[in-house]
C-alpha cells in the first residue's frame, strides 16, 4: 500500500550541527518520521523528530521535535496490482494484429 503524507517542518528548530552535505555539495538534515494510519483529535498522524545520533539515543536525550505529518492520501495495493494488469494488456490484445504494410509510419 502507498500512503501520501505531508511533511511540514518548523525549519528555525532543526539543529544546524547536524545538517550535511552529499558529495553533490546540497545540504541536508535527517528527519524521523512516526505513522499512525488512523488521525489524531487534531487530523494530524504523526510527529516528526531531528533525527539523534547514537550517544543521543544512549543517554536517553530529549528528541527535537520539528513538525507533524498528516496523511492526506492511502492507496490500495490491489487496485494499483489491478490498474499495472490493465495497463499491460492492450500490449497484449493488439500482439500480431497488424501486417507490416498496415503499420502507416
Amino acid at each position: 500500500m502507498k500512503i501520501g503524507v505531508r511533511l511540514p517542518i518548523a525549519v528555525k528548530k532543526l539543529d544546524k550541527s547536524k545538517f550535511f552535505t552529499n558529495d553533490k555539495g546540497e545540504l541536508y538534515a535527517t528527519v524521523e518520521v512516526f505513522i499512525d494510519t488512523e488521525p489524531d483529535q487534531y487530523g494530524k498522524n504523526g510527529g516528526i523528530y531531528e533525527m539523534q545520533t547514537k550517544e543521543e539515543r544512549e543517554s536517553k536525550a530529549k528528541r527535537n521535535y520539528v513538525g507533524n505529518c498528516k496523511v492526506f492520501w492511502m492507496g490500495d495495493s490491489e487496485a494499483q496490482e489491478e490498474r499495472k494488469a490493465i495497463q499491460s494488456e492492450p500490449a497484449k490484445q493488439y500482439a500480431g494484429e497488424f501486417m507490416d504494410g498496415d503499420i502507416p509510419f
